[in-house]
């Protein structure tokens, strides 16, 4: 299978995240806790997310890094 990368060039964002180690069984949980922590955090210091939430597993160490542009 070939895949097509290109890159882009864009402005730089501001994003809140939060970076944890979990195992791959617990992704799916720790992306709830995470979201919630940081939409809880926005909606602290009364900051609207300026677009969809990301998230992205890193390597294989589970190095998971939960994010939102602000």
């Amino acid at each position: 299978m070939k895949y097509r990368i290109t890159t882009h060039e864009i402005e730089p964002q501001l994003i809140v995240s939060v970076r944890e180690r979990h195992p791959m069984d617990d992704f799916p949980a720790y992306v709830g806790r995470a979201f919630g922590a940081l939409f809880g955090h926005l909606e602290l210091f009364g900051v609207a997310p300026a677009g969809m939430p990301v998230a992205a597993a890193r390597d294989t160490d589970c190095a998971i890094r939960i994010g939102v542009n602000c």
